[in-house]
Protein backbone atom coordinates (compact mmCIF):
# COMPACT_ATOMS: atom_id res chain seq x y z
CA UNK A 1 0.00 0.00 0.00
CA UNK A 2 1.38 3.42 -0.93
CA UNK A 3 0.51 7.11 -0.13
CA UNK A 4 -0.88 9.42 -2.54
CA UNK A 5 -0.46 12.98 -2.26
CA UNK A 6 -2.97 15.56 -4.10
CA UNK A 7 -0.70 18.08 -5.91
CA UNK A 8 -1.44 21.68 -7.93
CA UNK A 9 1.30 21.62 -10.59
CA UNK A 10 1.60 24.33 -12.83
CA UNK A 11 -2.52 25.41 -11.51
CA UNK A 12 -3.17 21.51 -12.64
CA UNK A 13 -4.51 19.29 -9.79
CA UNK A 14 -2.67 15.39 -9.88
CA UNK A 15 -2.50 12.73 -7.71
CA UNK A 16 0.91 11.84 -6.77
CA UNK A 17 3.00 9.15 -4.93
CA UNK A 18 4.61 10.05 -1.88
CA UNK A 19 8.05 9.00 -3.49
CA UNK A 20 7.19 10.61 -6.66
CA UNK A 21 6.05 14.16 -4.48
CA UNK A 22 9.35 13.95 -2.73
CA UNK A 23 11.62 13.72 -5.72
CA UNK A 24 9.82 16.55 -7.76
CA UNK A 25 9.80 18.31 -4.60
CA UNK A 26 13.73 17.76 -4.13
CA UNK A 27 14.15 18.97 -7.55
CA UNK A 28 12.45 21.92 -7.81
CA UNK A 29 13.87 23.00 -4.76
CA UNK A 30 17.15 22.46 -6.00
CA UNK A 31 16.79 24.44 -9.36
CA UNK A 32 15.56 27.16 -6.67
CA UNK A 33 18.74 26.97 -5.34
CA UNK A 34 20.16 27.54 -8.67
CA UNK A 35 18.09 30.15 -9.46
CA UNK A 36 18.42 31.83 -6.32
CA UNK A 37 20.71 35.22 -7.59
CA UNK A 38 18.04 35.89 -10.95
CA UNK A 39 15.76 38.64 -10.44
CA UNK A 40 12.92 36.56 -12.22
CA UNK A 41 12.98 33.41 -9.80
CA UNK A 42 9.74 33.07 -9.48
CA UNK A 43 8.19 33.31 -13.39
CA UNK A 44 11.31 31.01 -14.22
CA UNK A 45 10.05 28.37 -11.14
CA UNK A 46 6.32 29.05 -12.70
CA UNK A 47 7.19 28.52 -16.22
CA UNK A 48 8.97 24.80 -15.08
CA UNK A 49 5.88 24.02 -13.35
CA UNK A 50 3.50 24.78 -16.12
CA UNK A 51 5.78 22.23 -18.82
CA UNK A 52 5.44 19.81 -15.88
CA UNK A 53 2.07 20.20 -15.93
CA UNK A 54 1.81 20.15 -20.01
CA UNK A 55 3.92 16.73 -20.05
CA UNK A 56 1.78 14.89 -17.20
CA UNK A 57 -1.30 16.50 -19.37
CA UNK A 58 -0.47 15.18 -22.82
CA UNK A 59 0.62 11.65 -21.12
CA UNK A 60 -3.03 11.71 -20.38
CA UNK A 61 -2.64 11.96 -16.73
CA UNK A 62 -6.29 12.15 -15.50
CA UNK A 63 -7.95 12.12 -12.15
CA UNK A 64 -7.07 9.60 -10.23
CA UNK A 65 -4.19 8.36 -12.31
CA UNK A 66 -1.65 8.44 -9.61
CA UNK A 67 1.75 10.03 -10.97
CA UNK A 68 4.99 7.69 -9.96
CA UNK A 69 8.35 8.29 -9.20
CA UNK A 70 8.95 6.34 -12.69
CA UNK A 71 7.29 9.58 -14.14
CA UNK A 72 8.38 12.15 -12.70
CA UNK A 73 12.42 10.87 -13.58
CA UNK A 74 10.98 10.79 -17.09
CA UNK A 75 10.03 14.12 -16.83
CA UNK A 76 13.55 15.27 -14.85
CA UNK A 77 15.48 13.72 -17.72
CA UNK A 78 12.96 15.36 -19.91
CA UNK A 79 13.86 19.16 -19.01
CA UNK A 80 16.96 18.83 -17.84
CA UNK A 81 18.60 18.00 -14.27
CA UNK A 82 18.62 21.05 -12.00
CA UNK A 83 22.36 21.94 -12.99
CA UNK A 84 20.85 23.42 -16.57
CA UNK A 85 19.57 25.91 -14.60
CA UNK A 86 22.71 27.52 -13.27
CA UNK A 87 23.90 30.78 -13.24
CA UNK A 88 25.28 30.16 -16.65
CA UNK A 89 29.40 30.73 -16.10
CA UNK A 90 29.78 27.02 -15.89
CA UNK A 91 29.85 25.00 -18.27
CA UNK A 92 27.10 22.18 -18.32
CA UNK A 93 26.88 19.50 -20.93
CA UNK A 94 23.18 17.61 -20.85
CA UNK A 95 23.21 14.11 -21.39
CA UNK A 96 19.72 13.57 -20.18
CA UNK A 97 16.89 11.10 -21.24
CA UNK A 98 14.89 10.57 -24.34
CA UNK A 99 15.18 14.36 -25.40
CA UNK A 100 16.91 13.53 -28.63
CA UNK A 101 15.43 10.44 -30.09
CA UNK A 102 15.63 11.46 -33.43
CA UNK A 103 12.54 11.88 -35.71
CA UNK A 104 10.10 8.80 -35.53
CA UNK A 105 7.77 8.01 -37.94
CA UNK A 106 4.07 8.90 -36.39
CA UNK A 107 0.38 9.08 -38.12
CA UNK A 108 -0.35 12.48 -37.90
CA UNK A 109 -3.97 13.08 -36.90
CA UNK A 110 -3.68 17.16 -37.30
CA UNK A 111 -3.00 16.28 -41.26
CA UNK A 112 -4.93 13.27 -42.04
CA UNK A 113 -7.67 12.59 -44.18
CA UNK A 114 -8.45 9.25 -42.75
CA UNK A 115 -5.40 7.50 -40.39
CA UNK A 116 -2.87 10.16 -40.60
CA UNK A 117 -0.85 7.14 -42.43
CA UNK A 118 -0.04 9.70 -45.83
CA UNK A 119 0.51 12.98 -43.61
CA UNK A 120 2.92 11.01 -41.15
CA UNK A 121 5.22 8.78 -43.66
CA UNK A 122 5.05 12.53 -45.84
CA UNK A 123 6.47 14.52 -42.73
CA UNK A 124 8.91 11.70 -41.85
CA UNK A 125 10.60 11.35 -45.26
CA UNK A 126 10.34 14.92 -46.00
CA UNK A 127 7.78 15.27 -48.97
CA UNK A 128 4.85 16.40 -50.09
CA UNK A 129 1.51 14.89 -48.46
CA UNK A 130 -0.25 14.72 -51.99
CA UNK A 131 2.42 12.69 -53.65
CA UNK A 132 2.50 9.96 -50.97
CA UNK A 133 -1.70 9.68 -51.77
CA UNK A 134 -0.89 9.97 -55.13
CA UNK A 135 1.22 7.14 -54.89
CA UNK A 136 -1.16 4.79 -52.40
CA UNK A 137 -3.95 5.94 -55.78
CA UNK A 138 -2.37 4.34 -58.10
CA UNK A 139 -1.26 1.33 -56.25
CA UNK A 140 -4.95 1.55 -55.12
CA UNK A 141 -6.08 1.21 -58.96
CA UNK A 142 -3.39 -1.07 -59.89
CA UNK A 143 -3.71 -4.39 -58.29
CA UNK A 144 -5.25 -3.06 -54.66
CA UNK A 145 -1.96 -3.12 -53.11
CA UNK A 146 -2.12 0.65 -51.71
CA UNK A 147 -5.23 -0.37 -49.52
CA UNK A 148 -3.52 -3.16 -48.36
CA UNK A 149 -0.55 -0.95 -47.52
CA UNK A 150 -2.38 1.75 -45.64
CA UNK A 151 -4.51 -0.37 -43.48
CA UNK A 152 -1.18 -2.08 -42.38
CA UNK A 153 0.42 0.98 -41.63
CA UNK A 154 -2.76 2.29 -40.09
CA UNK A 155 -2.41 -0.23 -37.47
CA UNK A 156 1.76 -0.52 -37.01
CA UNK A 157 2.66 2.77 -37.28
CA UNK A 158 1.69 4.78 -33.94
CA UNK A 159 -0.30 7.82 -33.45
CA UNK A 160 1.77 11.49 -32.38
CA UNK A 161 0.00 11.86 -29.20
CA UNK A 162 1.48 13.59 -26.60
CA UNK A 163 2.53 17.72 -27.47
CA UNK A 164 5.96 16.58 -27.50
CA UNK A 165 5.01 14.43 -30.95
CA UNK A 166 2.68 16.98 -32.34
CA UNK A 167 5.29 19.00 -31.81
CA UNK A 168 7.88 17.00 -34.07
CA UNK A 169 5.11 16.32 -36.53
CA UNK A 170 4.32 19.54 -36.98
CA UNK A 171 8.62 21.21 -37.63
CA UNK A 172 9.09 17.71 -39.56
CA UNK A 173 5.86 19.05 -42.09
CA UNK A 174 7.50 22.43 -42.07
CA UNK A 175 11.48 21.36 -43.23
CA UNK A 176 12.46 22.85 -39.09
CA UNK A 177 12.91 19.28 -37.96
CA UNK A 178 16.88 18.86 -37.45
CA UNK A 179 18.31 15.09 -36.72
Amino acid sequence: MKITVNVNIGGVSFVMDDDAYDLLKKYLSEVSQFIAAKDDKAEILSDIERRISEILTGDSITYLRVVTIDTVKRIISMIGEAAVFGDGDEEFTYSGGKQSMGKKLMRDSKNAMLGGVSSGLAAYIGIDTTLIRVILVVLLVFGGTGVVFYLVAWVLIPLAVTDQDQQMMSDMHNGLYKD
